[in-house]
């Protein structure tokens, strides 16, 4: 009877372990998962902050520098016929 009794015991453990592994095991993705989108989002972000830097250096080929102070002035271009 008592050898009865420790089987069904290490078996009840045994399946309690493995449905508490599951558990861990599931909120361990999740957490990987949520840690790959907010990398992803960061390094988003920096690349829209990088090409809102350098945009204005795209559009100053049609702005001529008039001082020293950097005062911008339109330039206009020449049509092609």
């Amino acid at each position: 009877m008592k050898d009865k009794v420790k089987t069904y015991l290490r078996g009840l453990v045994l399946i309690l372990a493995l449905i508490l592994l599951g558990i861990v095991g599931f909120i361990a993705l999740g957490i990987i998962t949520l840690g790959i989108f907010i990398v992803l989002g960061i390094i988003f972000i920096c690349i829209a902050i990088i090409a809102l830097l350098l945009t204005p250096y795209y559009f100053a080929k049609d702005y001529k520098v008039k001082s020293k102070k950097f005062k911008l002035k339109k330039v206009k271009k020449k049509e092609k016929l």
